[in-house]
């Protein structure tokens, strides 16, 4: 799918996505400044980005344009949003993968074991179960480089995470804290749970 029609396309989806997930581009720079901060101290040549879920490419191309020296991936199973998605990473050196989340051996062609400096996302990983998320995460821990990063902008939270303001999972919120659920997601991650993050 290319020229106007794409782009036309691509304008509509964004003014929808803008309504659904208020702040989408303040979310999109967050992302964008904390890859950055991430590549600013590290010494990699060719620092490797991946977006997962990345859907029409909008932060695909958003950080293919803020580091042009990366290798920039952008991961979606949806056909039709990684058509739109070429148009959003024409002029870029950025990569599109056809791959479901969800399936075994999704990662290997975004890029060896610990060779991932970050793993973002935005309005993507609410729609995983626990058990694909708590998938994903193991994944991302064997793909991530020692001090790589995952970026989670979105704004709704993922089914793996109880809704802790009131109804049938309000005594579990009290019972656990937070970091304790999350951590049963990190099982096998080599990446450090910091106190000062909760």
């Amino acid at each position: 799918m290319l020229g106007e029609a794409a782009r036309s396309w691509l304008q509509r989806w964004d003014q929808q996505q803008e309504r659904y997930g208020p702040d989408r581009d303040e979310r999109f720079q967050v992302v964008v400044d904390t890859v950055g901060w991430l590549l600013e101290r590290t010494e990699v040549p060719r620092p490797r980005l991946v977006d997962l879920g990345c859907g029409t490419g909008s932060l695909t191309a958003r950080l293919a344009h803020a580091f042009p020296h990366a290798d920039v991936v952008g991961v979606d199973a949806d056909p039709l949003l990684l058509g739109l998605a070429e148009e959003a990473v024409t002029g870029t050196t950025a990569r599109l993968l056809a791959r479901d989340l969800t399936t075994a051996g999704w990662a290997d062609e975004a890029g060896p074991p610990s060779s991932w400096d970050a793993a973002v996302s935005s309005t993507a990983l609410h729609w995983l179960t626990p058990a694909e998320l708590g998938a994903l995460y193991r994944t991302l821990a064997g793909r991530l480089r020692p001090g790589g990063i995952l970026v989670d902008a979105d704004n709704r939270a993922p089914s793996a995470v109880p809704d802790c303001r009131g109804g049938r999972d309000s005594e579990q919120c009290r019972e656990r804290p937070v970091r304790q659920r999350l951590a049963q997601h990190h099982q096998g991650h080599q990446h450090p749970v910091h106190e000062d993050y909760w």
